[in-house]
């Protein structure tokens, strides 16, 4: 598991949170969930409330009952106010918080919503809710007229009045007086950095006074932002100047791109050609803005202090550990039956804030972490256009330049307030304990995610003295993220072996036994995944080899991981698609319908050729050498360097199947073999293995627990992540894993799934895309005695067994013959994890076997067999390669490095190959397709 998908394991497989997903998706989900709420049966006569209305209200209303004290008096008032709105303005509000925040809208953008609101009921909304908060809020306020057709409704609407009775109690809470005014600081004082303007914003300052504001506080920049090209230029033409042409790549109708928008202000006053440029009257940009208005129409936006504070409640509502891209979405995605959750009592834990000042802090630091991976994360520059314009190698260090400069705004990050802020919170942490399953709704939790991640930065920075002290301050606490202690040091292992021997002052030798000793160290660490051992002993082995380590000290392993059996299956591997680019003896487009524009410009710009899908060729326009645009402009571009591009192989490999114009990949050919052995077979990878033991254990799994569920939003408890998640269930666990070893595993699947698939339920670990029937048949052909030993695992470890798992799964109900299958392509080989898995599954007695798929045409194994070549075996090659060299490069590891959060814990120990670019020989003579069955694997590590 990579270490974003680790980082978000939590917020993914638990609360569902959409920044997981793409920006596009999350779209594309409010879309639907547009079209379906329109879509539902209108009569005017009984208006049922729309699902936005109805899961803000709930929200808000939930909040209100269980945790008021967490806002204060004067940031309940809108919510107050909100009762007394219309159902239209209710409804635009709702649904004006799903959008971008603190940016406008032309009304015309709602239409839609005119469905909901009525012909003229949407301009009316907008203009309520621009009207004064207290003004709505008070019971003196002019009563808003019901909606011309629609009945009054007896809606479940929250009491939020600010009686005697019901007043939130805030006597103990240690804040200002509540006064209205600007989030923000003075004008000429804001700065520039955006992580101080967070840390010096005060969040109990919120400018509540509105819910929206129209267009007559819009500027003209944010006019012009908003219109299109075609607006833009409709623009220019009113004021008789030259808008100047349109950028390339973009559409009329879409939003004019920002290198665009950004030169429109100058353009209106920029003279034609042949002309000097005229000066702007006074009233120039005046009247400018009411062309833009007239143009644009009616604007409108959610007022970005409400928005925070509907944030806020959010993170509240649906106790999220990330910093929310978008509000409401889990309600909605339920509201919707896009998602079913399982069934289980849920109880909000008044503990995992236990004040206001705990929120804000732990909102401000989501908030920068948000900021932090924004940043990270941001493309300066289309790679693309680089590589048309500098050429590959220059687009490289011009990347490499760009993350450096992200580095150094962490390394800064670090450096002003990141570590500063850790160790006050740890510091406090030391003096407060609170259950393991609450620890991650604290402040010090999510600067300990940040802190690790800064370590990146300081790897690109190549600062290892200062990424030194972070692992050993991080390794020094046991308060947050003890799960991924290991990474930390392996990671330390690596730094001392690769570079801290290297600098100046240090010794090596003395250098390499600290690293020793570390390892050790990690060993002897309980948090220290099992998953991680192997490498580690592995890694302990190198430094004792090369500090020659006398046998009676060396360290200790009573066993040996189990190996799995070894399969090659002959295949033939196709190295051009049917869609590749082709070109004749002189390097010129061979005419076709297969050669098309995109993949003739991908050649020219970076010299490879993509492969395409089989469906993307045909929406591509065909091209011919005929074309005069062709002979004109692409042609003399190829011709021009003969230098032949280089055509390094890129990602999956592809395989010809049984049909010669089957395009499989590896996993898929692998799979044929083994039904062409009468084997059924899913690719599921760890999936079959999670959704066996969930559909087992799923009364377990989602039983009434403390602290396990807080919100109705939870596709698995929480303390799952934690040792204590297996202790707190022991007892009901050990019952059923009694029973499973007695044959009932299949009782229980067939139980759960007969209840939950039908509703497609959203549940952790679970693939419905697993058939029913398959799973009985793999359950049986498993065995209770295997099956017990494997779920064993899950219980204890779950997430660290949650990935890493074989890549396919085989059976033979006929026969009860059940295998996991690892499939390795050429150059391939199982990592450290996955060993591990192999032990795993053949210590329960599963059959575990490695396929190995090689070119039919691929004669490098039989390069040894050859006599007289007067060369050196390759076996003495790999003997010298092995030997240790004078400045221990050679064994020990020391000059190779990775990325060392990839869960292979061995990934940066492999020695540079020196004869690793060599020329693959390929057998020119076509061969028939065949099979070698249960090969024994060649000497010397090849096949």
């Amino acid at each position: 598991m990579g270490d974003a998908a680790e980082r978000r394991f939590i917020q993914r497989t638990i609360f569902g949170n959409s920044k997981v997903k793409d920006a596009e998706a999350i779209e594309r989900e409010l879309v639907d969930f547009e079209n379906e709420d329109l879509g539902r049966e209108f009569d005017p006569e009984k208006r049922r409330p729309s699902a936005y209305v109805k899961v803000f209200e709930e929200m808000i209303q939930t909040v209100w009952m269980d945790e008021r004290h967490l806002l204060l008096d004067r940031e309940w008032q809108p919510f107050i106010a909100f009762k007394n709105l219309s159902y239209n303005a209710r409804y635009c509000l709702a649904r004006m918080l799903l959008l971008s925040s603190n940016r406008w809208y032309p009304i015309n953008n709602f239409e839609k919503w005119k469905r909901e609101v009525g012909e003229n009921g949407l301009k009316a909304a907008f203009e309520e809710l621009c009207r004064p908060v207290e003004e709505l809020a008070s019971p003196q306020s002019t009563p808003v007229k019901k909606e011309e057709g629609v009945l009054e409704t007896k809606l479940e609407i929250i009491d939020l009045t600010m009686d005697e009775d019901v007043k939130p109690d805030i006597g103990g809470l240690e804040v200002q007086a509540p006064v209205s005014g600007p989030s923000r600081l003075p004008e000429g004082t804001v700065p520039d950095d955006p992580f101080q303007r967070i840390l010096q914003s005060d969040p109990n300052a919120l400018d509540l006074e509105f819910f929206g504001e129209d267009d007559a506080v819009m500027t003209l920049e944010q006019l012009l932002d908003r219109m299109t090209v075609d607006q833009l230029k409709q623009l220019a033409k009113q004021n008789k100047v030259a808008a100047g042409s349109k950028p390339k790549g973009a559409k009329g109708k879409g939003k004019a791109p920002d290198k665009y928008q950004q030169t429109q202000l100058s353009a209106f006053f920029s003279a034609k050609p042949g002309h000097n440029a005229p000066k702007p009257p006074p009233d120039g940009l005046d009247r400018l803005r009411k062309q833009a208005l007239g143009i644009l129409g009616k604007c409108y936006r959610v007022n970005f202090e409400f928005y925070k504070l509907v944030r806020r409640v959010h993170i509240i509502y649906f106790r999220c550990t990330e910093h929310p891209a978008k509000l409401m979405v889990p309600a909605l995605l339920t509201r919707f039956k896009k998602r079913t959750y399982p069934d289980y009592a849920f109880n909000r834990d008044p503990e995992i804030w236990t004040s206001r000042h705990h929120l804000l802090d732990y909102e401000k630091a989501l908030e920068l972490e948000a900021l932090v991976d924004e940043t990270l994360e941001a493309e300066v520059v289309s790679s693309a256009k680089i590589g048309r314009t500098l050429g590959k190698r220059l687009m490289r260090r011009l990347l490499e330049s760009v993350n450096v400069k992200k580095a150094k705004v962490v390394a800064k990050c670090l450096d002003d307030w990141l570590l500063h802020n850790w160790e006050v919170h740890l510091e406090l942490k030391r003096h407060a304990g609170r259950p393991p399953s609450l620890q991650r709704f604290e402040c010090g939790y999510v600067y300990t995610r940040l802190l690790r991640r800064s370590l990146k930065s300081l790897q690109a920075l190549k600062q290892y003295d200062r990424e030194m002290v972070i692992i050993e301050l991080l390794l020094g606490q046991t308060k947050w993220l003890r799960g991924k202690r290991w990474k930390l040091y392996e990671r330390r292992a690596i730094i001392q072996m690769t570079h801290l021997w290297k600098m100046e002052g240090k010794r090596k030798m003395e250098v390499l036994q600290e690293a020793m000793e570390g390892i050790k160290q990690a060993l002897e660490d309980d948090d220290t995944h099992l998953v991680a051992r192997p490498g580690l002993v592995k890694r302990i082995r190198k430094l004792e080899k090369t500090l020659k380590v006398p046998p009676e000290e060396v360290v200790q392993c009573e066993g040996e991981l189990r190996e799995a059996k070894i399969v090659v299956v002959k295949a033939r591997r196709i190295h051009h698609r049917a869609s590749s680019l082709k070109l004749d003896d002189n390097f010129n487009v061979i005419g076709g319908k297969e050669n098309t524009p995109a993949l003739i410009m991908a050649f020219m710009n970076q010299g490879e050729i993509p492969e395409l899908s089989p469906e993307e060729p045909e929406k591509q326009a065909e091209v011919s050498t005929s074309s005069p645009v062709l002979l004109t402009t692409i042609m003399p571009a190829l011709t021009l360097n003969r230098k032949r591009p280089s055509w390094r192989r890129k990602g999956k490999s592809v395989w010809e199947g049984r049909n010669p114009s089957e395009e499989l990949t590896v996993e898929d050919r692998a799979l044929q073999h083994y039904q062409d052995q009468g084997f059924k077979g899913h690719h599921a990878e760890t999936s079959v293995l999670t959704t066996i033991w969930v559909l087992m254990n799923w009364d377990i799994v989602f039983a009434d627990v403390r602290g396990a569920f807080e919100t109705q939003y939870q596709s698995a408890p929480l303390d799952i992540v934690d040792d204590s998640f297996y202790l707190a269930r022991k007892e009901m666990f050990d019952q059923r894993l009694e029973e499973i070893k007695v044959g009932k595993a299949a009782e229980y699947i067939v139980r759960h799934d007969t209840k939950y698939r039908v509703r497609d339920t959203w549940a952790i670990g679970v693939s419905w895309k697993l058939e029913l029937p398959d799973l009985v048949e793999i359950v049986e052909c498993l065995g209770g005695h295997s099956l017990e030993k494997i779920s064993r695992l899950f219980c204890e470890d779950y997430v660290g067994r949650s990935s890493g798992g074989p890549d396919l799964i085989v059976w033979n109900y006929e026969k009860q013959i059940c295998k996991f299958v690892e499939v390795k392509g050429p150059g391939d080989k199982p990592s450290e994890s996955q060993k591990l898995w192999f032990d795993s599954l053949l210590g329960a007695g599963i059959q575990v076997e490695i396929c190995k798929i090689e070119d039919i045409n691929d004669v490098k194994t039989q390069t040894s067999a050859r006599k007289g070549k007067g060369k050196t075996p390759v076996s003495s090659v790999s003997r010298k390669r092995k030997q240790p060299s004078v400045n221990g490069k050679s064994d020990s590891g020391m000059e190779d490095e990775t990325d060392y959060e990839k869960l292979d814990c061995n990934s940066d120990d492999e020695l540079p190959q020196h004869n690793a670019k060599r020329r693959r020989k390929t057998d020119p003579c076509p061969l028939s397709c065949r099979d070698n069955h249960e090969a024994t694997p060649p000497k010397n590590g090849g096949y």
